[in-house]
């Protein structure tokens, strides 16, 4: 019984520790020209992706600008999410 318990919390910490992943934040203002590519990453946190877009959205409205939000290691070459909030 101990056993079976003790694999069971290890494969819900897994299936947790999947869910998380790096998600970047660059931030660029309405009237900022330069392609995304230019713009560096200014946020990077490890969450699920309902929280990285709530936290997208949050940003959008404090700065007034467009967010581009990515998943992985290399946010440059992936393709984002864009989140404008008024």
């Amino acid at each position: 019984m101990y056993n079976r318990k003790t694999k069971e919390n290890q494969i819900r910490k897994n299936i947790i520790k999947r869910m998380e992943a790096q998600f970047n934040f660059q931030i660029k203002n309405r009237k900022d020209k330069r392609d995304w590519e230019a713009i560096e990453v200014s946020y990077q946190i490890h969450c699920d992706r309902s929280t990285s877009i709530r936290y997208a959205r949050k940003l959008s409205k404090i700065f007034n600008s467009e967010i581009r939000m990515t998943q992985g290691a290399d946010p440059l070459k992936a393709s984002g999410t864009y989140i404008f909030e008024n």
